[in-house]
């Protein structure tokens, strides 16, 4: 079980790029505390990472993705996510993002 992630969430890739949702990334019907809850429909896009020193295998994070643990509960039909979702970048080296959840007093199984 886990708590919801709204669009008040911070996520960054691993080299300090703020992420934004994108807006079909967004409830349009679901909001916790005033805030549309996110769902992991889709890749989250990453916009100017610096890591792009390809002469050290370097690629810049391009998007985040989620894998929804969320099996009993959807947003719009989707499943929402969650704290607890395993989250992955595209870049290389593999990079470890940095997601602040905003609590929200929801949870889902």
């Amino acid at each position: 079980m886990g708590k919801l992630m709204t669009s008040a969430a911070t996520m960054k890739c691993g080299h300090s790029i703020p992420i934004a949702p994108m807006p079909n990334l967004m409830s349009t019907k679901v909001f916790v505390e005033g805030n549309p809850v996110l769902l992991g429909t889709g890749p989250f896009s990453v916009a100017g990472c610096p890591n792009m020193d390809a002469s050290k295998g370097q690629k810049p994070c391009t998007t985040l993705s989620f894998t929804p643990m969320a099996m009993k509960v959807l947003v719009e039909n989707k499943p929402p996510l969650m704290q607890d979702d395993q989250a992955q970048l595209d870049c290389a080296p593999p990079g470890s993002p940095s997601i602040s959840p905003v609590t929200s007093k929801v949870e889902a199984k």
